[in-house]
C-alpha cells in the first residue's frame, strides 16, 4: 500500500511538473488562444485527478491541506463538463 501511494505521488507530482513548465510565462489570454497548450494543461490535470482517486483513504486524511475532493471535482468537470 505505502509503495503504491509513492509511486501514485511520484505520478502527480510528474503531471504537476508539466503544468507548470508548460504555462510559466504564459498569460490567459495566449493561454487560451494556444489550444495544444491548453489541451495539454488539461490532459495532465486530468491525469492527476484520475491518480488521486487511488490513492488510500489513510494517506489523504493524513495530509488533510490538500484539497484532494476539489482535484478529484475539477477531473470531473474536465471529464464531464469540458463544453460548457
Amino acid at each position: 500500500m505505502v509503495n503504491r501511494n509513492i509511486t501514485i505521488v511520484g505520478g502527480l507530482i510528474k503531471y504537476i511538473v508539466k503544468v507548470k513548465e508548460y504555462s510559466t510565462n504564459v498569460d490567459y489570454d495566449s493561454f487560451v488562444s494556444n489550444m495544444q497548450l491548453h489541451e495539454a494543461c488539461i490532459f495532465n490535470l486530468l491525469q492527476m485527478g484520475e491518480l488521486i482517486t487511488r490513492l488510500d483513504e489513510e494517506f489523504t486524511s493524513f495530509y488533510p491541506e490538500i484539497p484532494w475532493i476539489k482535484i478529484r471535482g475539477l477531473r470531473n468537470r474536465i471529464a464531464h463538463d469540458y463544453e460548457t
